[in-house]
């Protein structure tokens, strides 16, 4: 489980979208942290529960050392979200009818070379394979459809199982429990085997020996060398330079979208600056983070230098000071300040004294989120404005 493959599944969109990034990445440590070794845990405690038919909550405040665990980090304490989270996953899996697996390496090396991960659930019922992907981070919401680590894990399992089973449907399903977010997606043999000719070109595209570097949103997101890449910064510079200079930027070289104030940018001149500036301040935010670990190891960013940054003021011990400002006469009520517990928190509450967490339906609603904006390829539903809305009361 400590190995990696060099074209990775779950790199794919960024290798297949920039084949250069896999070179480069290289000079670069993995990006191990708090959220990633949690994950692992997530993980871990998942399939030994599996293993052992227990539930999650058999492991509450047990600590696990992760045999994947990212090595910048200890082990993982299992708290009250892990047993939620790791519990829904569980549900989900435990559903599933059929011949099943879990935590089994697959090959996919007959479409990208010394390819290979490690899938975390599948099951195998009639003709459909399904395979599921446990995500347990709430940072970035992943769907099924057209996932390109679940493809090859579905390629790598047909390629072990093709000659047991008559495989007509291959089923990815992507539960990300922190989100409240299970996503399912069935796609042909057909379809599947189609991806694999991309990906087998796209990969030997990557292991070329000069592979090219192609900046883009995706592909640069989650990418360990974007602070450093020469063609992202070339892309960010050329884009600030000529771009956000000429208030009349191209839709395409061809049809350049009409100015029609000379004062005021026009809403497709501010779609395409908005597509353009999501690359440009990841970058920003990215660049800044790799200046200051420089700075951090002792090596200068001319034109910089290390400051220390604010902070506020955090009692010395907390026990001792409430004892002393007991003796001030202070009351409990002015030293400490009470809030009523979530609905989420009073459902962690009644699980743990065995109540029906049924009987909160009643008292809990769900606000409509605020509203955002998001690219016309967003896979949320589409919402009105309230302008919208109250117009149409008016009229």
């Amino acid at each position: 489980m400590t190995l990696h493959a060099k074209l990775s599944a779950s790199g794919s969109k960024r290798w297949m979208n920039c084949p250069g990034s896999v070179k480069l990445e290289e000079q670069f440590p993995d990006n191990n942290n708090e959220y990633a070794a949690y994950g692992s845990a997530a993980h871990h405690l998942a399939e030994i529960c599996l293993k052992n038919n227990q539930n999650a909550d058999s492991h509450l405040g047990s600590v696990l050392t992760c045999p994947y665990k990212p090595p910048s980090f200890t082990d993982i304490k299992v708290d009250e979200e892990m047993v939620e989270g790791v519990q829904e996953y569980l549900d989900y899996v435990r559903n599933l009818k059929g011949e099943s697996f879990f935590e089994k390496r697959v090959d996919f090396s007959n479409w990208v070379p010394e390819g290979f991960g490690t899938a975390d659930f599948g099951a195998m019922e009639q003709n459909t394979l399904t395979l599921v992907d446990l995500k347990f981070g709430k940072g970035v919401q992943v769907f099924a459809e057209n996932n390109t680590q679940g493809i090859l894990y579905a390629l790598g399992a047909y390629s072990e199982y093709e000659f047991l089973y008559d495989i007509e449907k291959i089923r990815i399903v992507i539960v990300q429990p922190r989100l409240d977010h299970i996503d399912e997606w069935d796609i042909s043999l057909d379809e599947l085997l189609n991806w694999g000719d991309i990906l087998k070109e796209k990969a030997l595209e990557a292991l070329a020996e000069d592979p090219p570097l192609v900046p883009g949103e995706e592909q640069c997101k989650f990418c360990r060398a974007k602070s450093t890449c020469r063609a992202l910064a070339n892309h960010n510079v050329a884009l600030a330079a000529e771009d956000f200079t000429k208030i009349g930027p191209l839709d395409s070289i061809d049809n350049p979208i009409t100015v029609t104030d000379p004062l005021k940018l026009s809403p497709e001149e501010i779609g395409f600056l908005l597509t353009q500036t999501k690359l440009f301040s990841d970058w920003i935010k990215a660049l800044e983070g790799h200046a200051l670990s420089e700075m951090l190891a002792g090596r200068d960013i001319p034109g910089f230098k290390l400051v220390e940054g604010r902070s506020l003021r955090i009692w010395k011990n907390e026990k001792e000071a409430i004892k002393e400002l007991k003796k001030l006469q202070l009351k409990k009520a002015d030293l400490f300040t009470e809030k009523f517990i979530s609905p989420a928190q009073a459902e962690k509450v009644f699980k743990q004294k065995k109540l029906d967490v049924a009987a909160l339906k009643a008292l809990v609603v769900k606000p409509i989120g605020k509203k955002t904006f998001a690219p016309e390829d967003d896979n949320r539903p589409t919402v009105r404005s309230d302008a919208i809305t109250d117009f149409e009361k008016v009229a």
